[in-house]
């Protein structure tokens, strides 16, 4: 984990010479647990000594904006980003001008209703990747599986897919989180969403519902910024 923060560092530090006044802010991304960067078909161990995998992580984080203590804010040029983590780091990097003191990173984690609504589009939002259900049901904010020893399915799998758009079972979940310098390692702790669940009583989700909003919330507890 320190070595890869290290890289990380020496990598943002060489783009803060890069002569574009748009480049000022910049995420990296990393997904682990228990400290551990995570990769797909990684085995985790619970607290309970239970062997889980995880085969599949992608979510969307939206409207990212950084805001300054000054009372502006840096917003995102590009609306949405779909995060896999098959990637062992995301960078994403914002445009911007000057210095950037900030004090707050927000983003929401999921597809607003507006984007859900109007229909199919190319990018990261392209149906291909494998994250829109139908203009009914709009996209998959966050889609999770894996292999549970406790799921009682036929192949112990578990399956959350969560979303939805529409009232009362709207699924997109804002986050805002403190940080205090223009480069921020954006870490997703799996354990504050993983060891929340029970699977054998809940192994899957595949619709919008009472259950995606729960999980949804519950997901934005895995979020947490550091400085850089």
């Amino acid at each position: 984990m320190r070595k890869l923060l290290l890289i990380l560092a020496a990598t943002l530090f060489l783009l803060s010479f890069v002569p574009s006044k748009r480049i000022s802010l910049s995420l990296s991304i990393i997904h682990t647990y228990q400290g551990k960067i995570v990769k797909p078909g990684d085995t985790l161990f619970f607290h309970n000594g239970a062997p889980v995998k995880l085969n599949v992580l992608k979510y969307y984080i939206s409207d990212v904006s950084f805001s300054k203590k000054n009372g502006g804010k840096y917003a995102d040029y590009n609306k949405t980003h779909l995060i896999d983590f098959s990637s062992d780091t995301t960078n994403i990097v914002f445009g911007g001008s000057g210095n950037a003191d900030v004090d707050t990173l927000a983003f929401y984690l999921g597809i607003d209703s507006s984007l859900s609504c109007s229909g199919v589009h190319e990018g990261d939002l392209d149906p291909v990747k494998g994250m829109y259900w139908t203009w009914q049901s709009g996209y998959i904010n966050l889609k999770l599986e894996g292999i549970h020893p406790l799921s009682p399915t036929r192949d112990h799998g578990f399956q959350f897919h969560l979303g939805g758009y529409r009232n009362p079972f709207s699924a997109i979940q804002r986050v805002a989180l403190p940080v205090n310098e223009k480069h921020i390692l954006l870490e997703v702790k799996l354990e504050h969403f993983l060891n929340a669940i029970s699977v054998d009583s809940l192994h899957t989700v595949m619709s919008p519902g009472e259950n995606a909003v729960k999980l949804s919330k519950q997901a934005i507890t895995m979020f947490r910024a550091h400085d850089l």
